[in-house]
């Protein structure tokens, strides 16, 4: 009754032979309107993707930010410092992601939300530190992250 395939082109050649034959023989419902489904998993992979590539520049920021974050002792002495100057618990751990995954991306987005308030304070107490996304960077970043949190 129904296939379920992802958005190539050469499998949009496929599909359209085969439901043509189908068709013609009377093995499909409705003539086949319902034939191929697009691939939820799909749709959403290519919806997050494009939504990553709106934000590169302050992922690119935050990426860097907590490589520098994480590079030293001494730094991340620094960003606890930061936090508790900020009244923000160092409780959560920085998670850096995988360049070719965008879930790793999605969660590294997610812990470093959580530290927001602190990383423009350690661009003030630490004059090494130059990766700070602006506010309304993190603005756009925590729009996204809700967005795609209630697609996850």
């Amino acid at each position: 009754m129904a296939i379920t395939l992802d958005n190539a082109t050469n499998i949009d050649t496929f599909v359209d032979s085969y439901m043509t034959k189908l068709v013609s023989s009377g093995a499909l419902p409705l003539r086949g309107r319902f034939f191929r489904i697009r691939c939820a998993a799909h749709v959403i992979d290519l919806i997050v993707k494009a939504g990553l590539e709106e934000l590169h520049e302050v992922v690119v920021k935050i990426r860097e930010s907590l490589k520098y974050v994480k590079g030293s002792p001494s730094r991340l002495v620094r960003f606890n410092e930061a936090a508790k100057d900020k009244k923000v618990p160092s409780v959560r751990k920085l998670k850096q992601d995988t360049l070719t995954t965008w879930n790793s991306t999605y969660l590294m987005l997610e812990s470093a939300l959580y530290y927001k308030d602190v990383f423009p304070h350690l661009a003030i107490i630490d004059k090494y530190y130059s990766f700070s996304p602006s506010l309304d960077e993190w603005d756009k970043v925590e729009v996204f992250w809700q967005i795609f949190s209630t697609l996850l």
